[in-house]
């Protein structure tokens, strides 16, 4: 019983994975991710498939996997490994069902026509010739963009295809259909190489010399190796090549030196390290030179005394002359620095100083084991360690030596909403004219929380004309997700709305959503937000709710069902029977039709007079605030 529990969604959890704009339902045995939050945790989990990519993207994303059962986390890695790239199938909400997929004789002939498949007891298989041409260009080069450079459709190859393929060239996975039978040719080609120590139909061994002398190159793929040391990469099986790879990997140099060194191939070879080293060199030089200019002094000074520390040239290749031309230092500077014993000093002192005062600011933090922000440090640090520090130089320490405050922190999901607000947030270009607009030009939108049955609660979300106040969408729902949001959307299609016409709700993550926002712009409409944390903006709207709230008895309904005919009753008589004094005593509807069967002339005349209201609510506003500040005494 236990075990099955922990495999379900608390209810708890549910509530506050509704909340996030990636998932699109929750219920206790199952979670469904929208379309575009799995294409991006898929393409992170094919970097590194495995269930700790999945649960890093979702806490780097907002979702608390701490919420989710283990068993659901597994479930879409398997998925993944199953199914490759999500797809917008209905129903199929982590991509196309294995079932679906099957390897018609069109796509086995369109494989067969590459020249890059053969026919194998399974179906159609990569040649090996193949799979040595890719292997060749993995990792620089995934499995998918190799095949695309080949005029090759990934999605005809399938998934499980480039799967398997790719768990033999990262060694995770040795039996390929692949040729590891070495031809007489072969054997005859390598049985006097100077490093390898025996060659049979079945067997390739190298000496303990090949990796004495090749595990300075350990940084290179295997195939650049082999090369080095006159070894053709397509002469040996991918595993084979996994096996050195490892073996060199783990490779602790003794030193040995090869007896034979008088064979014209081990010429060659080393003529190959030699050129290999060299270039390795260069591009460590040339990596250098592109940091340069993010060196602190401290940094400098050690370039310097390392370039000083290397032995001698004596070919002159890599005099110090021509190292600090190559690293982009001149000579003089080079000189200047080494001799002046004080350069680098200040920083290097400001550095200690800067780790004395850190764990300074770390005792504090540690104080009595009670979490503590900057704030409360810089107004601590005095009577606890005696001395005082600014708060932004407190700041730049925590950050600098990651000494994290575990309160308010800044947590995965407030980071993903900053940014959705930084991103998404849309220009005000109402400017609280509700009146200066003919009917269906201004739309005005929001969510209110509606409570009942002993503390339940429910979600309004509703769309109004903000000229004649009348309501246009009403949809009630038993979570604030973005289905509410869309479906408050899709009742204006049926109304005369204006093209370019104006939507306005606040900065709330619902209307920062990308989908949301395309529904906008679909309908035509321009996008408005109020400013964060200013409900004036949207007073009309907000207005409507308190009247709703005031009006509709709604607290003693006890479904879902008994709430939303409420709603929609209250709706009904709000549109078609209530007057309202603002609007010529006339119900919404009646104001609407007014409005509309205005000639030109008479809708200036109106508009006008709105314009005054307009004017001096604005002036009132105005005086207002400049009496709460003379108030506050800052006049």
């Amino acid at each position: 019983m236990g075990k099955k529990e922990n495999n379900k969604i608390t209810e708890q959890a549910i509530n506050i994975l509704k909340q996030h704009l990636g998932v699109k339902y929750v219920r206790e045995n199952k979670i469904v991710f929208t379309f575009e939050f799995r294409i991006s945790m898929y393409e992170q989990w094919i970097l590194n498939p495995s269930i700790q990519t999945i649960k890093r993207f979702l806490n780097n994303n907002g979702v608390d996997t701490t919420l989710i059962p283990y068993k659901t986390i597994n479930n879409i890695n398997e998925r993944f490994k199953l199914n490759g790239r999500p797809s917008r199938a209905r129903n199929k909400h982590y991509g196309v069902n294995s079932l679906s997929y099957r390897s018609t004789d069109e796509i086995n002939e369109y494989l067969l026509s590459t020249g890059k498949f053969v026919k194998s007891r399974k179906g159609i298989s990569f040649s090996s010739e193949f799979i040595q041409e890719l292997h060749h260009k993995y990792p620089n080069i995934t499995i998918e963009e190799s095949l695309i450079q080949n005029n090759i459709d990934p999605e005809k190859v399938g998934y499980q295809r480039i799967y398997q393929l790719k768990l033999l060239f990262d060694g995770k996975k040795s039996i390929i259909r692949e040729n590891t039978i070495h031809s007489n040719e072969t054997i005859n080609k390598y049985q006097n190489h100077p490093f390898v120590k025996r060659i049979t139909k079945s067997q390739f061994v190298l000496k303990d010399e090949f990796y004495d002398e090749a595990y300075v190159f350990n940084g290179l793929l295997i195939d650049d190796i082999l090369e080095i040391f006159c070894i053709d990469y397509k002469d040996l099986s991918i595993s084979l090549k996994n096996r050195i790879k490892y073996k060199l990997s783990n490779w602790i140099t003794n030193d040995i030196k090869l007896n034979d060194d008088s064979h014209v191939l081990y010429l060659q070879i080393q003529r190959n390290k030699h050129h290999t080293l060299k270039h390795m060199i260069d591009s460590h030089f040339n990596k250098i030179s592109v940091e340069l200019k993010s060196y602190n002094k401290i940094k400098r000074k050690a370039l310097c005394k390392w370039i000083a520390s290397l032995p001698k040239d004596e070919a002159k290749e890599y005099s110090i002359k021509s190292i600090l031309k190559k690293v982009g230092i001149s000579k003089t500077s080079y000189y200047n620095i080494l001799k002046n014993d004080n350069y680098g000093k200040k920083e290097l002192n400001k550095e200690r100083l800067d780790e004395i005062d850190a764990q300074s600011i770390k005792r504090v933090m540690e104080y009595k084991d009670i979490p503590k922000g900057s704030r409360m440090i810089y107004m601590m640090l005095p009577r606890l360690e005696q001395k005082k520090m600014s708060r932004n130089k407190i700041i730049r320490l925590m950050r600098k030596y990651n000494l994290t405050c575990k309160v308010r922190k800044s947590t995965a999901s407030r980071i993903m909403i900053k940014r959705l607000v930084d991103e998404n947030k849309k220009e005000n270009l109402l400017k609280r004219r509700f009146r200066l607009c003919k009917p269906f030009e201004v739309l005005l939108t929001d969510v209110s929380y509606l409570k009942y049955d002993d503390n339940k609660t429910a979600y309004l979300s509703c769309v109004k004309d903000s000229s004649s106040g009348r309501i246009l969408s009403v949809v009630v729902s038993d979570s604030q997700s973005l289905i509410m949001a869309n479906d408050t959307l899709k009742e204006l299609a049926q109304y005369p709305l204006k093209e370019d016409g104006i939507f306005h709700s606040d900065q709330g993550i619902l209307y920062l959503n990308l989908e949301f926002q395309k529904q906008i712009k679909d309908l035509k409409l321009r996008q408005s937000m109020s400013r964060r944390g200013n409900c004036w903006d949207n007073a009309s709207q907000e207005s409507f709710f308190g009247h709703f709230k005031d009006e509709c008895d709604y607290r003693s309904c006890t479904t879902i069902e008994e709430i939303t005919k409420k709603v929609i009753d209250y709706m009904e008589y709000y549109n078609n029977e209530r007057p309202q004094w603002t609007r010529n005593q006339m119900t919404p509807i009646e104001f609407e039709q007014h409005l509309l069967q205005m000639d030109e002339d008479g809708f200036n005349i109106y508009l006008a007079n709105e314009q005054i209201k307009y004017d001096n609510m604005r002036q009132k506003a105005i005086e207002n605030a400049k009496k709460r500040v003379k108030d506050l005494g800052a006049l």
